[in-house]
């Protein structure tokens, strides 16, 4: 089961969430950065967690705290044959059946990914964040995305959680 759960919100409305994150300073200031970059551009931030299963139960990383610890990782061109998820059902959990609507959103989300933000890969090389874009750059027939790849992954957000439980 790998799946991000999201809430569409605007930048003011995901700083206010930020507080929360177990950030340091440093992060803080480089993640309003970011904010600014994406506000310049009139982007909107959709809040956003990567689920994993783990043994103490689900693991939660915050998408906002992968772009800032990725943003010093150097970027480097993934060829998309190595991106799994691609052929997995990625956005749905077991057992769940995607719905005309959620194919529907989802198709949305695709068109609206903008490429020239790279996609963040766990040190494996299974996708943190970005499979939108990564989808487009399939639809697109491109055979490359650019991203950036931990070589440890860093620690998760939370365990335990289940997506209903996390702030969004």
């Amino acid at each position: 089961m790998l799946f991000a759960r999201s809430a569409r919100r605007s930048w003011p409305e995901a700083k206010i969430l930020r507080v929360a994150c177990p950030l340091d300073l440093s992060n803080f200031q480089r993640l309003d950065k970011i904010a600014l970059e994406f506000a310049s551009g009139g982007a909107v931030l959709r809040k956003q967690y990567h689920f994993r299963p783990g043994p103490d139960g689900l693991k939660a990383w915050d998408i906002d705290r992968l772009i800032v610890l990725a943003s010093e990782l150097p970027t480097i061109q993934v060829p998309l044959s190595e991106i799994r998820e691609l052929d997995e059902p990625y956005w749905y959990e077991a057992g769940v059946a995607p719905t005309c609507r959620s194919i529907a959103d989802h198709a949305r989300l695709i068109e609206e990914a903008d490429l020239s933000f790279p996609v963040i890969l766990s040190c494996d090389g299974r996708v943190l964040d970005g499979m939108h874009r990564i989808a487009k750059a399939a639809m697109l027939g491109m055979d490359r995305i650019s991203a950036k790849k931990f070589a440890t992954d860093p620690d998760p957000d939370h365990v335990g959680f289940g997506p209903d439980e996390l702030l969004y």
